[in-house]
């Protein structure tokens, strides 16, 4: 059950969040169980959503409508870095033939915005508009490398919970292998969120050294060694130098700079 909060607007946007997991279609019995509101006020909600294009009906069941599609688009990490993103993907999914990913860093976790993947592609919990955890992932770890000490104190405060039998649980190790990623600016996620399925991922940074977001190959453990490391470094540094070339000096960048980031490592 979502907590859900007192004003309208946050009541709002937790019935929307509903759609977020697993689910194109729901009814109001769905809806009610989600978001743990009284029916009545679900009803009245839906029925405001709906006259303002946020969602529409299907018979008797509610979906997301074509006003927030169009809104997305207008989300900085959705028209601006997917679409200068979005050339690399393909040219790295091109000579690797595996999966690859674009994610952000947000509220410490790994935002997932876009994806290639082949006829043959691995099958993977995450998609776009999805979420994972930074610890674990080779996506999250990326970013976390070249975050701001406090990014880093958030996600541990938050407990490095297990995924699988490899993840990484204690905070000492994980500062060790943010250590070696800001070194080499590749990260690896050896069957530590999935099972069975190996990451290779690199930082996209801006001006400053901060990380904006992180690409990432995504494979079965085997065939990890087929891999040229070096192919999603320059993706990632092809993305960077394009991000930066908009000079978009009003976009807020995320995670934080990452200044003072040798106290905390000990460097």
């Amino acid at each position: 059950m979502v907590e859900v909060e007192t004003s309208v607007i946050a009541r709002a946007f937790v019935l929307l969040a509903c759609f977020i997991r697993d689910s194109e279609e729901l009814a109001l019995a769905d809806l009610v169980k989600r978001t743990g509101l009284p029916k009545g006020t679900v009803h009245r909600l839906a029925a405001q959503l709906m006259a303002v294009g946020a969602l529409e009906r299907s018979g008797k069941r509610y979906r997301l409508g074509l006003c927030l599609f169009e809104l997305s688009g207008a989300v900085w990490a959705q028209r601006v870095l997917r679409d200068l993103a979005m050339p690399y993907m393909q040219d790295l999914y091109s000579v690797t033939k595996e999966t690859i990913q674009l994610a952000w860093f947000d509220a410490e976790e790994v935002l997932y915005i876009d994806r290639v993947r082949g006829h043959d592609g691995i099958v993977l919990p995450t998609f776009p508009g999805g979420r994972m955890p930074a610890y674990c992932t080779a996506l999250g770890k990326a970013m976390l490398a070249f975050s701001s000490p406090d990014s880093f104190r958030a996600v541990v405060s938050r407990g490095l919970t297990p995924l699988s039998r490899r993840t990484v649980t204690a905070p000492g190790m994980l500062v060790s292998q943010l250590r070696n990623i800001r070194k080499t600016k590749l990260a690896y996620d050896m069957e530590e969120a999935v099972p069975g399925v190996a990451c290779v991922a690199a930082p996209i940074l801006d001006e400053a050294g901060a990380a904006i977001a992180a690409i990432s190959v995504s494979m079965t453990t085997p065939r990890l060694r087929r891999l040229r490391l070096d192919t999603v470094a320059h993706a990632a540094d092809g993305i960077g130098k394009a991000v930066r070339a908009r000079r978009r000096s009003a976009f807020p960048v995320t995670p934080q700079h990452y200044a003072g980031w040798t106290r905390l490592s000990g460097r």
